[in-house]
């Protein structure tokens, strides 16, 4: 089955060239907050990856076809007009709605990170929590009788220097290894026999 991306690619090249933008360049990025942006600085447009595969997998091909036209607009119109009457002109003409934000029942990506206080409370983030943090619901001021315990993606997750194993297919599948360090999404192991690093999703490593 070919890349959802791919195709979306495809699209998005043809249509910037439809419109003119042949001077322009198009890449896809990792943000999970925002469907696309337009970088004039850089003649860019670029879209959310995981966006735009969550919308090609629930079938969200209007989204999809929204999305760009709205950076296409934007790029049309120059980065003195916002979301303004020239751009919401422009965006109209080249068959956007003219819609400043993303759809309300559009698809979107669901925060991986969780923290649980002890009263039960919880707190989504999309990436991962930096330092302490205590729920705002049971203190106003941070207190550690209320520390918020994070999971991602329902998994709680091994501390720096914990021993684990890999589960993921390949080379490097139930290999034994420690924890150096925890990223957003990955830990970063030291397994024998491997001169570097491994980078392993969190889903894929079990704490032994």
């Amino acid at each position: 089955m070919p890349d959802p991306l791919d195709l979306i690619r495809a699209d998005a090249r043809a249509a910037m060239d439809a419109h003119g933008l042949t001077d322009w360049s198009f890449r896809f990025d990792a943000a999970v907050q925002r469907a696309g942006i337009t970088r004039f600085d850089r003649k860019v447009i670029s879209l959310s990856g995981p966006i735009m595969r969550r919308y090609a997998e629930e079938g969200a091909t209007d989204e999809i076809r929204e999305t760009l036209l709205h950076e296409i607009a934007h790029a049309l119109a120059g980065h003195r007009h916002g979301h303004d009457a020239t751009w919401r002109a422009i965006a109209r003409r080249i068959g956007s709605s003219g819609r400043r934000t993303v759809a309300p029942e559009a698809p979107t990506i669901e925060p991986g990170w969780v923290g649980t206080c002890p009263a039960g409370h919880t707190l989504t983030r999309h990436r991962r929590p930096a330092g302490a943090r205590s729920c705002s619901r049971c203190a106003t001021t941070f207190d550690d009788r209320f520390l918020l315990t994070w999971t991602y993606r329902g998994r709680k997750l091994a501390v720096v220097g914990s021993r684990v194993r890999v589960t993921a297919p390949g080379r490097w599948s139930g290999a034994v290894g420690t924890v150096r360090r925890v990223a957003h999404t990955r830990y970063h192991l030291r397994v024998p026999g491997s001169a570097k690093f491994l980078t392993v999703p969190f889903e894929h490593v079990e704490e032994l």
